[in-house]
């Protein structure tokens, strides 16, 4: 019996044993899940951010909870292990969810940096490479905005400007996403129906200027077997109205700007005149345009013809204001070529006439000094050709000179028009609608020996889906 019973009793513990052994396998299966669930928990998540930090001391906090225990404890203390990790596992959640209600905080933030960033740059926001706006623009037919299905296939459109050309817009199309389609906009002739009043607006985001308006004179498409049909649609500013007709008139004891006036109010434009102030006794419009005609009125005594929507503008070259805008490389300047040629430049300049009343010559002289203003330079272009090849005088005797005040006039003019090539230049910047032709602007950054005013004459406004919006321009300058 005594025998038996030890057996007994040894079976029991061997069970015991093997119950102790699976209890420890089943413990070390659980740590093995701890481990593989804070290796899950380390891997960084990109969207929320989660530190690693957190990570590793949740890792921390699991490894100090495993207190070392005997095989008979060993499933108490897994027992207790097992609301630890779970509640570790809500406080992880947790801690993403508190990072996720950051994050509308973040968009926030930034939603009022942008808004703070608008309402600074009142009129026109400029391109900042730091914090970049996004371009728009928007087109006016009629009155009416363009529709949107036509507008989202908008691929660029561009507005030229230029003192001495109509202004010119193009707008470019594709038609619709698959070839099986009607060519919707091409075939539209209510949209883009020639003649049809276009008012174009480019800026950022909702801030934008009109840059443009003009009528439709043009529709050009393209088809190929290998892409999508596209439409251009082009049109030209209302000075386009001044090119249509070859007309032969007199005027009698008048000024240009008075001639100018008239003729704007002939093709039902408002006339803003400068006071030309010499009155001439007779000119003659020998089968000429409109703007011909006036171009050469204005080019005489170094004025401009520019039309603005249904106003027409006769006035002085302004290189002698002040400038409206500073470029440099940096902020919006991207390209600048500047090009300085004494070629052409003269120290001085005369005009000669006749009197035919009075029958004697008439003499009109302009020299160093007479120019309108040095646009912040050091020596003119007539100062440099005289210093560097002594004097240099230019004689103009190929047109009628009748008397002595249109003499002087047209000798100024001339000087001055010839003294505003001394630099040319052409650049690129990012798009700005205040950059405009017949404005002053300075352009900083180059040296000193071109840094300075410039006076602009021509810029091109082009927007393109792909490259958003930049402005090219040209410019003069009549000193260093």
């Amino acid at each position: 019996m005594g025998g038996t019973s030890i057996l007994k009793q040894q079976t029991t513990n061997n069970k015991q044993q093997t119950t102790n052994n699976k209890q420890q396998t089943t413990n070390k299966q659980q740590t093995t899940n701890n481990k593989q669930q804070t290796t899950n928990n380390q891997q960084p998540t990109t969207n929320n951010k989660q530190p690693t930090t957190n990570n590793k001391r949740q890792q921390t906090t699991t490894n100090d909870n495993k207190q070392p225990t005997t095989n008979d404890n060993k499933q108490q203390t897994t027992t207790n292990q097992q609301p630890t990790t779970n509640n570790k596992q809500q406080t992880t959640n947790n801690k993403q969810q508190t990072t996720t209600n950051q994050q509308p905080t973040t968009n926030n933030k930034q939603q009022t940096t942008n808004n703070k960033q608008q309402t600074t740059n009142n009129k026109m926001p400029t391109a900042n490479r730091e914090s970049p706006l996004v371009p728009n623009f928007e087109i006016i037919i009629n009155g009416s905005p363009l529709p949107v299905e036509a507008k989202l296939h908008v691929m660029s459109l561009s507005i030229d400007h230029d003192v001495n050309l109509p202004g010119m817009f193009t707008l470019e199309l594709t038609d619709s996403d698959s070839q099986d389609e009607e060519t919707t906009w091409i075939n539209d002739e209510e949209i883009f129906a020639i003649g049809n009043v276009v008012e174009i607006k480019l800026g950022y985001a909702d801030d934008l200027d009109t840059l443009m308006i003009g009528e439709i004179t043009g529709i050009e498409p393209e088809f190929a077997f290998d892409r999508l049909p596209s439409l251009t649609v082009r049109g030209y500013d209302r000075r386009h109205r001044l090119q249509r007709g070859r007309k032969t008139k007199t005027f009698v004891q008048q000024k240009d700007s008075d001639i100018a006036a008239l003729i704007a109010q002939e093709v039902g434009l408002t006339a803003e005149v400068e006071d030309s102030q010499v009155v001439h006794n007779y000119i003659l419009q020998a089968e000429q345009t409109d703007i011909e005609f006036l171009q050469e009125r204005a080019k005489r005594i170094n004025y401009e013809v520019v039309v603005e929507d249904r106003t027409l503008f006769f006035r002085s070259v302004a290189n002698g204001a002040s400038e409206i805008l500073t470029l440099s490389f940096d902020d919006d300047l991207r390209e600048f070529y500047p090009r300085l040629s004494s070629m052409g430049q003269v120290s001085e300049l005369t005009v000669r006439g006749w009197n035919p009343q009075e029958k004697q010559a008439i003499v009109g002289q302009a020299k160093v000094g007479d120019e309108v203003a040095t646009m912040g330079g050091q020596n003119s272009g007539a100062a440099i050709v005289e210093e560097a090849f002594s004097t240099a005088v230019a004689r103009v005797s190929d047109r009628p000179i009748l008397t002595q005040a249109e003499a002087d006039q047209f000798a100024k003019a001339r000087f001055n028009r010839v003294a505003l090539t001394l630099v040319t230049g052409e650049g690129v910047c990012w798009g700005r609608t205040d950059l405009q032709p017949g404005k002053v602007i300075k352009i900083a950054g180059l040296g000193s020996r071109f840094n300075g005013q410039y006076y602009v004459t021509a810029t091109v406004h082009r927007y393109q889906a792909q490259s958003g919006y930049q402005t090219h321009f040209t410019v003069r300058r009549n000193s260093v």
